[in-house]
């Protein structure tokens, strides 16, 4: 079942595999490709990844400074990382919910592009692979 919005025509009722789009349907009859998602396998556009973790609120300071000290030895490194949203960052509050936190934490979403080739590294692979190591293994983060 779904339905349209009267002013813009945009899918505001229905089943979520219908309509997660960018402002209409999937199965939209529209004109061919035009009425795509950028995440649809038929457009080649960007391609990226994201590495996400969250570290326990107590190390989060420890763990900012270690990837500055990362940001000192290669300026640029990070700066690959603005152009596709950078690293989010967002505070979770512990949690007895069946997928909650035990602890108060902060997560972290770092969203990197990558080649389709899979044999060509990714900007910066080394400086990166090492704020991913430093999360998971040194802090301790969980990915999520």
């Amino acid at each position: 079942m779904t339905g349209m919005g009267s002013d813009r025509g945009y899918a505001v009722v229905g089943y979520h595999n219908h309509f997660q789009s960018s402002g209409t349907y999937l199965d939209s009859h529209e004109n061919g490709k035009t009425t795509l998602c950028p995440w649809d396998h038929r457009v080649k556009g960007l391609f990226f990844h994201q590495t996400t973790f969250s570290i326990s609120l107590s190390n989060v300071k420890s763990f900012i400074q270690d990837v500055q000290k990362l940001v000192d030895l290669e300026p640029k490194a990070l700066c690959v990382l603005d152009l596709y949203n950078g690293v989010l960052m967002r505070y979770v509050k512990s949690s007895s919910a069946f997928l909650g936190k035990q602890e108060d934490r902060v997560d972290f979403d770092i969203t990197y592009y990558r080649s389709k080739d899979p044999m060509t590294p990714r900007l910066y692979e080394d400086i990166l692979e090492e704020v991913e190591q430093l999360g998971l293994f040194k802090y301790g983060g969980l990915p999520h």
